[in-house]
């Protein structure tokens, strides 16, 4: 049985889309498959989608499935808007 991917909101995919129009770089979190929050920076550089899950694909090389993104520049995704992820540990 094949894994069944949630579907990305075209809000959602117009807000990433236009994000990856600036060519910028920009703070990127994302959950891996195991849970791991990892943070980088990088510029998004396309999308696209594999065994019916959508992922976006940064500069770094990295490829970041769409349900599992925590934050790219200051957007949010819905399914963690309401969770803080920024770090106050500068010592």
């Amino acid at each position: 049985m094949k894994p069944v991917h949630p579907s990305i909101s075209s809000p959602y995919y117009d807000t990433l889309a236009a994000l990856a129009s600036q060519k910028k770089y920009m703070g990127i979190k994302y959950f891996t498959e195991y849970r791991e929050l990892i943070s980088t920076t990088a510029i998004i550089t396309d999308f696209f989608v594999r065994d019916a899950a959508e992922y976006m694909l940064l500069s770094t090389g990295e490829e970041v499935r769409l349900d599992r993104l925590v934050m790219a520049g200051t957007f949010t995704p819905p399914s963690y808007g309401h969770l803080d992820f920024s770090c106050d540990c500068n010592q």
